[in-house]
């Protein structure tokens, strides 16, 4: 419960994140992600070997590898689907601020093209400079939040399955675990 939580947590610290955050900041909010999975990890291969049998332990042991790879590869699938898809409608979404009848997008705008052209580029090419470099902060904001919704998302199920660890039943009397302890 401790490590599914403390991930939940540690994960939804992580959707404040910006574009301005440097190495160290993410670095700090990884390794809290880290220390909330570390108490995952032995727990769930503990449980995995509950009442087995030594004769079964490589049975259980190639299940389990098996488990992780597919719940591994689903898992980078799935993040991969939701952060494409939520950047496109946020995409969609910051795109309709870019038009003639949106004031700050205008003066922006405005503001890089004198920029340009006050550098030496013609009028032309500096609207043309302006407008490649908003839509460039655009799609860079929009991947952010498409980063930011699918780590929101996966904190929500570790919290939902912090609720787990009060479904786990006891081992019968007389089960022992891996190694007969």
């Amino acid at each position: 419960m401790f490590g599914f939580s403390s991930t939940a947590l540690a994960l939804y610290h992580m959707t404040s994140w910006t574009l301005d955050i440097d190495f160290k900041t993410a670095m700090v909010f990884r390794v809290y992600q880290a220390i909330g999975m570390g108490f995952l990890f032995v727990p769930i291969q503990t449980l995995c070997y509950v009442g087995i049998p030594q004769e079964k332990n490589n049975n259980v042991s190639g299940m389990t590898n098996l488990a992780r790879n597919l719940g591994g590869s689903l898992g980078i699938s799935a993040i991969s689907v939701i952060v494409s898809r939520r950047a496109q409608y946020h995409q969609s979404v910051l795109a309709s601020h870019t038009s003639q009848y949106d004031s700050a997008f205008q003066q922006s705008l405005a503001g890089l093209t004198q920029t340009f052209h006050s550098l030496g580029s013609d009028a032309a090419h500096a609207t043309t400079m302006a407008q490649q470099m908003l839509y460039g902060a655009m799609q860079r904001q929009a991947a952010l939040l498409g980063y930011i919704d699918a780590i929101f998302i996966f904190s929500l199920i570790c919290a939902v399955m912090a609720s787990a660890a009060f479904l786990m039943q006891k081992p019968r009397q007389g089960v022992k675990s891996r190694g007969g302890h």
